[in-house]
């Protein structure tokens, strides 16, 4: 597997609950993210690989070695998908983080299949990072890239902006923002006010009114409405 590297450009993105804020600062101020050991990823088969028919189960306890104080630094390209919103940004009432990463930090694209093969090698940094670098299919919506750290907790990032999902309690929302805007006043900051993608369904009867269902406390913006209309409009054209 290829170890990527960063261009000066890239942004990757990170969606996270609010429930624990001060996790957002930590990243927003310290200027870092956290690595997370294996067993505290939500994927069950984190770190369980196939081994080669020719290695001997004597040396299965090198692999458990490997890892033993592996961390994951894991985060993604996909800049709006309602999946990863509603998994990590709880249901719409976290954030998403847009951050840059130092061009020195090399990572990986994660490949969603099933589990490498190790040939009983040495573990070197480059193989950590290629066998923990597989998924199973069903984790494909989430795009990942990773870093692997081995003695090390943080990765250096710069947060670049910060959209705040629809669902957010305006006065939550509003407060964390004054207070980014005080901390970091070049970090863009936005409010995602419309949730999802609505498509009408067209009938042969009578036009069908859609109906938009708005989140909670939204102020029902302009933009909110123009596509509530344009999508009613679709419906009665049908």
């Amino acid at each position: 597997m290829r170890r990527e590297k960063i261009e000066s450009d890239m942004v990757f993105y990170k969606f996270k609950a609010l429930d624990n804020f001060e996790h957002l600062f930590d990243m927003l101020v310290r200027e870092r993210m956290y690595a997370a050991t294996l067993s505290e990823l939500n994927d069950p088969m984190e770190g369980i690989i196939k081994a080669d028919p020719t290695v001997p189960r004597s040396m299965f306890d090198e692999w458990e070695s490997a890892i033993n104080d592996v961390r994951i630094a894991s985060f993604t390209t996909e800049k709006d998908n309602e999946l990863l919103w509603a998994h990590y940004a709880d249901g719409g009432r976290g954030c998403r983080i847009g951050f840059q990463i130092p061009e020195d930090v090399e990572f990986s694209l994660v490949k969603y299949k099933n589990a490498p093969t190790w040939d009983g090698g040495p573990i070197d940094s480059g193989k950590l990072q290629r066998l923990l670098s597989y998924k199973l299919s069903p984790w494909r919506y989430e795009r990942e890239c990773r870093v692997v750290l081995k003695n090390n907790m943080y990765i250096p990032i710069k947060v670049t902006s910060i959209e705040f999902g629809p669902l957010v309690p305006e006065e939550k929302r509003k407060m964390l923002e004054h207070m980014i805007e005080l901390l970091k006043p070049n970090v863009s900051l936005s409010h995602k006010r419309f949730w999802g993608k609505v498509n009408p369904i067209h009938t042969t009867g009578r036009p069908v009114k859609v109906v938009i269902r708005y989140p909670k406390g939204c102020e029902r913006c302009e933009d909110c409405e123009s596509r509530a209309d344009k999508i009613n409009r679709m419906s009665e054209s049908s």
